[in-house]
């Protein structure tokens, strides 16, 4: 069989610098092709989270219509989103329960509009945060209560100190009137519900450690206040917390030291897991109403 034969002067590859030619080409194409595809994701991510908020809600009106009752009544008593959907869900209207395609978005049902809408942030703590703007708690009169935060049983009643003034507000909603007196022990006017343990109490105690068995059949709390360092949010290993997970799962904490203005308190919610929501702030929080 013939075969050719190259010569020595003759290529049989690419040169180095046909190599960068082509890479460049490839780079000019990639930089133009890139955002195009991650635009197009974005776009088809939006458009089936506004698909699926048109299900939610076309399931919402059904299940109203067919059981005869308001659309404001079906979700009566129900205080979290996951527990809504899920209620779509188990009566046959929903097939599973939905999550967003779209990042840090959730879909959370308005109860002042009584829709579902897509809410930006994590589903409990919006759907908490969406409690407290309806509620009726005004944002000014909160953040001008200056008093130090005072725990204890000669203090927490004290409308002038922090704890005392939230804590009422939470409970009652009208600070001069309410007394805590055992009626309305662990009780919260927004209705926030802890969504693991099904109850509605509020505790605000420093000394966590100190109280956990005594008051067991108020854990976990929907609410918990306190200015303990073990609930300060910006400590890396939250140790404290993965240790009390039993007592403190599905809890949305109010936390403020010591020395902390009101406006710099922190919110947050602990998941099931013992991991944390994103932190927020007073302002952020009643800067919704």
């Amino acid at each position: 069989m013939y075969r050719k034969r190259v010569g020595k002067n003759e290529k049989t590859g690419f040169t180095l610098s046909e190599i960068i030619v082509v890479l460049a080409i490839l780079a000019v194409l990639i930089a133009i092709a890139v955002p195009s595809v991650t635009g197009y994701i974005k776009r088809a991510d939006q458009a089936v989270d506004q698909a699926n908020l048109k299900l939610l809600n076309d399931a919402t009106i059904m299940y109203a219509a067919l059981k005869q009752m308001p659309v404001e009544e079906v979700f009566l008593n129900i205080q979290t989103d996951n527990r809504r959907m899920q209620k779509l869900v188990d009566n046959g209207y929903l097939d599973a329960a939905l999550e967003t395609r779209q990042e840090n978005m959730c879909f959370s049902w308005e109860s002042y509009e009584n829709v579902w809408v897509l809410a930006e942030g994590e589903p409990n703590i919006s759907g908490f945060i969406n409690l407290l703007a309806n509620s009726g708690i005004d944002f000014n009169a909160f953040l001008s209560k200056n008093g130090v935060f005072n725990i204890g049983s000669g203090t927490k009643y004290n409308p002038n100190t922090w704890n005392g003034y939230l804590e009422k507000l939470l409970e009652a909603g009208d600070v001069e009137s309410n007394q805590r007196v055992p009626a309305n022990e662990g009780s919260n006017t927004i209705g926030y519900v802890n969504p693991v343990s099904g109850k509605g109490t509020i505790i605000d105690f420093n000394n966590w450690n100190s109280i956990k068995n005594a008051y067991s059949s108020y854990l976990p709390p929907a609410i918990f206040i306190t200015n303990s360092s073990n609930f300060d949010y910006n400590d890396s290993t939250h140790t404290y917390i993965q240790d009390n997970l039993s007592t403190l799962k599905g809890t949305m904490v109010f936390y403020k030291g010591d020395t902390q203005s009101n406006s710099e308190a922190q919110v947050y919610y602990i998941n099931e897991d013992g991991s944390l929501s994103n932190l927020y702030s007073i302002e952020e929080i009643l800067g919704t109403m």
